[in-house]
């Protein structure tokens, strides 16, 4: 619907879009329920944003913290994606761990932290299929350093 509401007809005019991050975003974001719903769950899925203009994509309840993703279209991880979760964790006080979510490889580093490639993002798209719109948008995601940072 959103890609319809702004004229984009073709996968490939997906990646020559300004709003290409903001498309890659709300696409990651919509799954989320659908999928926890799917399972049987509550969505219990939220955005963060402090008073500064801190804040991260999504954020959900882990046992009794708070865990969050920061979305990007990028498909080369940089340092800076790791800037509103780092933030995430010094403001909120239960805060478990933060995941960037892009579209290139997942690998992790020595602290903890993981990077996530949006396909295999296990805690909110387990049970989608990559059928339909949603394989059709994915696989025109940018395949350069395009990001939404």
């Amino acid at each position: 619907m959103l890609c319809f509401l702004l004229g984009i007809r073709e996968p490939e005019q997906v990646t020559r879009d300004p709003l290409v991050g903001g498309i890659f975003e709300n696409l990651v974001v919509i799954e989320c329920p659908k999928a926890r719903y799917n399972r049987g769950e509550t969505a219990d899925l939220w955005f963060f944003r402090d008073s500064n203009g801190n804040e991260v994509d999504l954020a959900w309840r882990e046992g009794g913290a708070l865990a969050a993703a920061e979305i990007k279209s990028a498909s080369t991880f940089s340092m800076g994606m790791l800037k509103g979760l780092g933030r995430f964790r010094r403001l909120v006080s239960r805060a478990a761990h933060g995941s960037p979510i892009y579209g290139g490889e997942p690998h992790g580093f020595s602290d903890g932290t993981r990077v996530r490639n949006f396909r295999g993002w296990r805690e909110c798209l387990e049970t989608r299929s990559e059928g339909g719109a949603w394989r059709r948008i994915a696989s025109a995601m940018p395949k350069s350093d395009k990001a939404d940072a």
